[in-house]
């Protein structure tokens, strides 16, 4: 299971909980109000609350690609699956 809060960072990519956010095929980003459109899930604002099932990497996992998305406090990227059942 995964979770918290979305947010923006410094270089304009979505993190939950300091995770880079790998959203699922499908997904859609809005500006206006600025958040993401996961199936699903529907529409979560920067700010809003993140959980699902899916899973997390850890910072020396990231690949090159990734790595230009993150910043200097990013732990890592986190999948969210909203179609994988969730434990509690």
């Amino acid at each position: 299971m995964v979770g918290g809060t979305l947010r923006l960072n410094e270089r304009g990519c979505f993190e939950v909980g300091g995770y880079l956010l790998l959203a699922p095929h499908g997904s859609a980003v809005s500006t206006d109000p600025l958040g993401i459109t996961i199936p699903g899930k529907g529409f979560i604002p920067v700010g809003g609350a993140v959980s699902g099932g899916g899973g997390y990497a850890d910072d020396e996992e990231l690949s090159e690609g990734y790595q230009a998305m993150a910043t200097p406090r990013t732990k890592g990227v986190v999948l969210l699956n909203p179609e994988a059942p969730q434990r509690p």
